[in-house]
């Protein structure tokens, strides 16, 4: 029986968990039977399409190139801020993060998984961009490390499989193949909406505080 359901995804905002005092009586005396995670990729590298709006893209396109448009980074980058901000980089994360999430969800849900892996306890399904499939790869190396038994005594990794889709066929994109839908945003994202004139104080508040 499937004890963990984990879907990463680039389209389906993700909310973090809650851990409470007050909370502990909802669970008194039940067994946890089975997690369902929802979560989004890794940190990244700009998508090509958002390069545009930096003004100073130069070095943001030099600052990607080793990884590509929308990857994860090996390790710490930091891409530059507008100029009239100098010495205020903006931190990017890195693979790291994505194995560190997967140490969590190990400690979070250690009863419910193996230690070693087991295709009947865990149903792993990503949507298909790089940066979800490698989000998954790097925490599963960490929900599934290594033990004295392992298939290898040279590669310190265990490989897991994960499911995914073609994104037109895949109903958990229908950003990206429904062309109604979209339109729609498409539209919705080139307007300059009134509705949102008396929170344009936050929006500069916000650009400031993330120093974009």
């Amino acid at each position: 029986m499937v004890r963990l359901a984990w879907f990463v995804t680039n389209a389906v905002l993700c909310f973090p968990f809650v851990q409470s005092e007050t909370l502990h009586h909802l669970t008194d005396g039940t067994e946890l039977k089975l997690a369902f995670l929802v979560h989004r990729h890794g940190d990244r590298t700009p998508v090509e399409s958002s390069i545009k709006y930096s003004d100073n893209q130069e070095e943001l396109e030099d600052l990607t190139k080793p990884y590509g448009y929308g990857q994860l980074t090996n390790k710490t980058v930091y891409f530059p801020t507008p100029k009239h901000q100098p010495n205020t980089d903006t931190k990017i994360g890195r693979k790291r993060r994505s194995y560190d999430m997967g140490k969590f969800i190990r400690e979070r849900y250690d009863e419910l998984l193996s230690k070693e892996y087991n295709s009947s306890e865990l149903y792993l399904r990503s949507t298909d961009s790089t940066r979800a499939k490698m989000t998954a790869l790097a925490s599963m190396a960490a929900v599934f490390p290594p033990d004295g038994d392992n298939w290898s005594k040279d590669i310190n990794w265990v490989p897991v499989p994960y499911t995914t889709l073609p994104a037109k066929y895949d109903y958990n994109l229908a950003i990206f193949n429904c062309p109604v839908l979209a339109d729609a945003y498409k539209s919705r994202m080139a307007s300059n909406s009134s509705q949102m004139d008396p929170y344009r104080h936050l929006f500069r508040l916000f650009g400031k505080m993330s120093r974009h």
